[in-house]
């Protein structure tokens, strides 16, 4: 039984540790997690959302609209944009400087300390700076361009599939992907999830 995450999430997590066995994404303390045949304990919330953008600019846009809009609906949940290329922060963190009321930025493990001093912010912080935090909703955005005919795509590729496990398992209750089309789409590990049910699909821009 897993106390940390949704029904939903979980099968989310199931489905990248199924889908790509071999690279062992629950090594680590943090994230060694027994995925077969367990249930979460929680009660059932919302299916992971994937939403597409046709820039980097729309997307970071998007993202942090979609997140401070998904703040000011709640009042006491956690809400964090993780950002997966951590080269990219700077664009998110640029638009959450005109958008947020409010927000904490983790650019670096020394950064973590500050949170306990928030009582309620949009935390903005590149997902591998997060290992440990637990938050009630993640947005996701910023993915690596993993398609073939790079030669880092392998190498990309696995970072991707790792960061991708460790942010989604950040969220307890509520995980959005929000996806740019022209900067790698949808990546087949996320496109099989919208094709099995394990994650929905937007069909117009959400705020």
């Amino acid at each position: 039984m897993i106390h940390r995450f949704s029904p939903e999430i979980l099968t989310l997590i199931q489905h990248i540790h199924h889908r790509y066995p071999a690279l062992d994404l629950g090594r680590g303390e943090d994230w060694k997690l027994e995925l077969d045949g367990v249930t979460s304990s929680l009660i059932p919330g919302k299916r992971p959302l994937v939403v597409r953008y046709m820039t980097p600019a729309q997307e970071a846009e998007g993202t942090i609209r979609r997140a401070e809009s998904l703040l000011q609906a709640q009042t006491t949940a956690t809400t964090a944009v993780l950002v997966i290329d951590p080269i990219r922060l700077g664009e998110y963190t640029a638009q959450a400087e005109l958008i947020c009321s409010s927000y904490c930025l983790i650019a670096g493990r020394d950064d973590i300390a500050q949170l306990r001093y928030r009582r309620r912010s949009l935390v903005l912080a590149a997902a591998e700076f997060v290992g440990g935090m637990q938050f009630d909703i993640v947005v996701i955005s910023g993915l690596f361009d993993v398609r073939l005919g790079s030669f880092q795509s392998g190498h990309q590729l696995r970072r991707l599939l790792s960061l991708l496990y460790l942010a989604i398992s950040r969220a307890r209750g509520l995980v959005e992907l929000h996806i740019c089309e022209t900067d790698g789409g949808l990546p087949e590990v996320l496109s099989s999830a919208v094709g099995n049910g394990t994650l929905w699909e937007a069909t117009h821009p959400i705020h």
